[in-house]
């Protein structure tokens, strides 16, 4: 459960942060760039999902199975990625740079979300070492 709850999580902090972005960019007249962020994101999402839920499945087959599906759904993953870049790349009214913002937001978040993890568990490490010193118990 813990599993799933976390890859909802970052969904939904990924998916806010895209509409923020989106919103910051409309607001400013780019309109390109927002729909090339919800694009990218959109994609981003589509593609963390398939991988998340191949990765449970492809655990509980036989390693050679295992090993095809992967390939066959890493393939499918990179189409998806390499098609919505083209379509950006075609399209005039989607900015291809806002695209490349989208696809690697779900990396930010996830990087950020670690980093967040790291600082606080450092943080409360420091306040225990000076309750020590302190004397507390």
């Amino acid at each position: 459960m813990e599993y799933f709850t976390r890859i909802r999580q970052i969904s939904l902090r990924v998916g806010l942060t895209s509409i923020v972005l989106a919103l910051f960019a409309a607001f400013s007249g780019r309109w390109p760039e927002a729909l090339g962020v919800l694009i990218g994101s959109l994609a981003a999402l589509l593609n963390f999902r398939f991988l998340s839920r191949s990765l449970l499945k492809h655990l509980d087959l036989p390693p050679g199975a295992a090993q095809k599906g992967a390939a066959v759904q890493c393939v499918f993953r990179y189409i998806l990625i390499v098609s919505v870049v083209l379509l950006a790349n075609t399209a005039a009214e989607i900015s291809v740079w806002a695209v490349f913002v989208g696809l690697f937001l779900i990396k930010a978040v996830i990087l950020g979300e670690a980093l967040f993890t790291f600082s606080r568990q450092s943080f409360q490490g420091f306040l225990r070492i000076a309750g020590w010193e302190r004397g507390d118990k």
